[in-house]
């Protein structure tokens, strides 16, 4: 996973997609990304997490991974859907129907 992405280089990243489209793109960021970019937050994050695209992420999906080569990023995902399933942000046994409270948000990807 990628790593370490201020407001810079997210822009660049932005840039750089849309270098590479034929028509514009409209992309509701959120997380972290719509944080940074948006209200300058100085934090960092692993992505861009876009809750909604037009057209789908799916569809520029060559675009994207054109980007990440281009930039030498460790993988395509620096740009990704992943946030509207959510289910990765909670612990397994939630979802199971068996948290019991003792499980920790600390112990999963993201947080902590």
């Amino acid at each position: 996973m990628n790593s370490d992405f201020n407001k810079n280089l997210m822009l660049t990243l932005l840039h750089s997609l849309d270098k590479r489209l034929d028509e514009p793109i409209i992309l509701h960021i959120c997380g972290g990304a719509a944080c940074i970019v948006g209200h300058n937050f100085t934090r960092r994050s692993m992505d861009i997490d876009v809750l909604e695209s037009s057209p789908v992420l799916e569809s520029i999906h060559n675009q994207i991974k054109e980007v990440a080569k281009e930039l030498h990023l460790e993988d395509e995902k620096w740009i990704n859907n992943d946030s509207i399933r959510g289910d990765h942000y909670i612990p397994d046994d939630y979802l199971d129907g068996k948290c019991n409270g003792q499980t920790s948000f600390e112990e999963k990807p993201g947080f902590g």
